[in-house]
């Protein structure tokens, strides 16, 4: 460049550098056996690399699975929590995760393959034994919802099954931890799965609780009431894993991140 040339434009250089980052980023990302789907922004994709997905819930699983223990994933995604369980329950644990979107449920089984004792399903859990539509949100994967029709969605038929009948012909054993991230659907997730809470008293639940897409109050005070009905008493879980007890939605609405949703720990009897 000549002396008198005019320098490039700041964001004329962001451009450049971000596909070279993008680049180093998924690099790294390989190099520890993971991929991420196309709608993962590069911040998504830094933060994961750096931090794990949910740093939180990883320390709050790590306090209640042990070796040999049975974990279950809804709503897995492309795996980065299901992988942390089957870290935790070792070779001699299961760990059973749900996708239902096919071009996430193959980074999920990418990012799983080196855990034998991993297994995947593409059903979608609910409060039916049915075939239904599944909504692919246009710009992130992580919104798929059987519940709300974004915008300009597509349309994709799955099948659901309750959690209740997955068990019966599963026969998974005794189960320590359900994670329920499902995009809105969670009540329909708690419906399918009331016989089973109620006759396994050390099952303890994860849930997402995002008041935007639950959809309002009617939602959000069945699930608390599912909850008590099988006797459960419901906690934060606070951004250093730690647990914050609650006994309504509109507590949770207090301590909400700066996502707007937080997540829930609940079990039987304890807060």
């Amino acid at each position: 460049m000549s002396i008198d040339a005019e320098p490039r434009p700041a964001s004329s250089a962001r451009k450049l550098l971000k596909p070279g980052l993008l680049a180093l980023v998924n690099t790294a990302l390989r190099c520890r056996g993971t991929k991420l789907p196309s709608y993962f922004h590069l911040r998504d994709r830094v933060s994961y690399l750096v931090h794990g997905l949910e740093p939180s819930v990883t320390r709050v699983a790590a306090g209640i699975l042990r070796p040999g223990d049975t974990a279950v994933d809804i709503g897995a995604n492309v795996g980065f929590l299901a992988r942390e369980f089957a870290s935790l329950v070792g070779r001699r644990g299961r760990v059973f995760a749900f996708e239902p979107d096919p071009a996430t449920f193959e980074c999920l089984a990418f990012n799983t393959r080196g855990f034998p004792q991993l297994q995947l399903s593409s059903l979608a859990i609910s409060d039916r034994n049915e075939s239904t539509t599944l909504y692919l949100h246009p710009t992130s994967g992580m919104s798929n919802s059987l519940v709300n029709a974004w915008e300009n969605a597509r349309a994709l038929e799955v099948q659901t099954s309750t959690f209740d009948a997955w068990v019966a012909a599963t026969r998974p054993g005794a189960i320590r931890l359900v994670k329920i991230d499902v995009e809105g659907a969670e009540a329909h997730v708690l419906r399918g799965m009331e016989e089973t809470i109620k006759a396994r008293p050390d099952l303890q639940i994860i849930m997402e609780f995002c008041p935007k897409n639950l959809g309002g109050e009617k939602t959000e005070d069945e699930i608390f009431a599912l909850l008590r009905d099988c006797g459960h008493l419901v906690s934060i879980i606070t951004p250093s894993g730690g647990l914050q007890p609650v006994e309504d939605p509109a507590a949770v609405h207090q301590a909400l991140n700066e996502n707007d949703y937080a997540n829930l720990l609940c079990r039987r009897g304890t807060a």
